[in-house]
């Protein structure tokens, strides 16, 4: 195997794991600790020095979204960026 190749896909794997196999990356969740941990050992790896400094931050969660105009009602999804109401 070439380097170039193995470059390739040493960078498809990581992608895989950041954007598909975490359920979500959203600051403050168990996916995000995953995927800093997971960068970081990468960079360790490369030769680099890292630090991970902590901080306080809420995970965020839904109770769910709903849209109804009249009686019908709409698929809407929360998004973990929207203030949550009441």
């Amino acid at each position: 195997m070439n380097r170039s190749h193995e470059l390739n896909e040493k960078a498809k794997s990581y992608l895989q794991f950041l954007s598909a196999d975490l359920e979500t990356r959203r600051m403050g969740s168990s996916g995000n600790h995953a995927a800093t941990d997971f960068c970081a050992r990468v960079i360790a790896a490369a030769g680099y020095e890292v630090s991970t400094p902590g901080f306080k931050c809420l995970d965020w969660s839904t109770k769910g979204a709903t849209c109804r105009a009249g009686a019908k009602n709409f698929t809407v999804q929360s998004s973990p960026y929207s203030m949550a109401a009441g």
